[in-house]
């Protein structure tokens, strides 16, 4: 095969996500970036803006200016500000405007946001399986479209992330986004909405679900993926949500050099797909690691992983 032309070279940015272990580990969010940054991550996934005080997010900013960095900020209703899927759930314009202010002042590309749970228990119908599900959809629909039109507003793009796994019956839930099925629903009645890839949920729900990641997720979803999570797993779940590092159980956000993730395989498709986004890893810096020197390292190992991965690509 001849060598690629430059314009079709892939120049996708390595970056990492931000979860408030990361912070809470290291202290500030100033130690972090400084560790963080020599090692070669350019993309940055933040929390919402309750986790920070106004001098967290100067620092960011100016930081932002000086090295020629990228923001993503990640919204998620664990937090308690955003759920796109509960009726009940009040002021979620107040809150979605609040959103996209602090992604403005600090800069941010893309807001991220997870499809949670919505249970029918809070939603008084639970003797209504079909009304539940069409009500659930139905507002997901409507704040959808409401984020479609502050992207367009703010200029800054969103995604909705596939969920994790949950067994719907066990818990008496409504679960959307595990499936591309779902995905594929959405996009129909949103057709501007763009999808997060998160590779250790996908995995998960392949095995759940049995399918095959590539053939029935993937290769339909491939043209409406823009940002990905990227972390790894041994592919076992109970569907509850739980999760065990020394069982091998759960959502873990290992590293990509840990656990039966087909990574590299995910890379390749993707690239070969000119997926668009930044590759951002995904690790929860507490799992089997207890001093920062051991975190760090196995984010470091990770991180050329994927930029060796997207070398090799381009050679070929």
């Amino acid at each position: 095969m001849p060598p690629k032309p430059p314009s079709d070279l892939p120049t996708n940015p390595i970056g990492i996500l931000l979860r408030e272990p990361w912070i809470e580990k290291f202290s500030s969010i100033e130690k972090v970036m400084a560790k963080l940054l020599p090692l070669g991550f350019t993309y940055f996934e933040l929390p919402q803006k309750h986790y920070f005080s106004e001098g967290e997010i100067t620092f960011l900013r100016e930081l932002k200016k000086k090295r020629n960095i990228s923001y993503t900020i990640h919204s998620s209703s664990p937090c308690g500000l955003i759920n796109l899927t509960n009726p009940n759930y009040v002021n979620f314009e107040v809150r979605l405007e609040q959103l996209f202010e602090f992604a403005r002042r600090l800069g941010a590309e893309l807001i991220n946001f997870d499809l949670d749970s919505c249970y029918k228990d809070e939603l008084v119908w639970e003797r209504q399986p079909d009304l539940c599900l069409k009500r659930t959809y139905q507002t997901l629909v409507s704040r959808v479209n409401l984020l479609l039109n502050y992207s367009r507003e703010y200029g800054i793009a969103v995604a909705l992330e596939n969920a994790d796994v949950r067994d719907p019956k066990r818990f008496n839930i409504i679960r959307l986004g595990m499936v591309a099925e779902d995905f594929l629903k959405i996009l129909r009645d949103c057709p501007d909405i763009r999808l997060t890839l998160d590779t250790g949920h996908l995995y998960l729900a392949a095995r759940w679900f049995g399918f095959d990641l590539f053939k029935d997720f993937l290769v339909p979803l491939a043209p409406f993926i823009i940002h990905t999570h990227f972390s790894s797993n041994f592919g076992r779940d109970d569907g509850t949500g739980f999760k065990d590092y020394h069982k091998g159980i759960g959502d873990l956000h290992l590293p990509l050099q840990e656990g039966t993730l087909p990574w590299g395989e995910i890379v390749d498709f993707l690239l070969q797909q000119n997926y668009p986004g930044a590759f951002l890893l995904e690790i929860k810096p507490e799992n089997n690691r207890k001093t920062l020197s051991e975190i760090l390292r196995a984010v470091e190992v990770s991180f050329n992983l994927l930029k060796e991965r997207i070398a090799a690509f381009v050679s070929t």
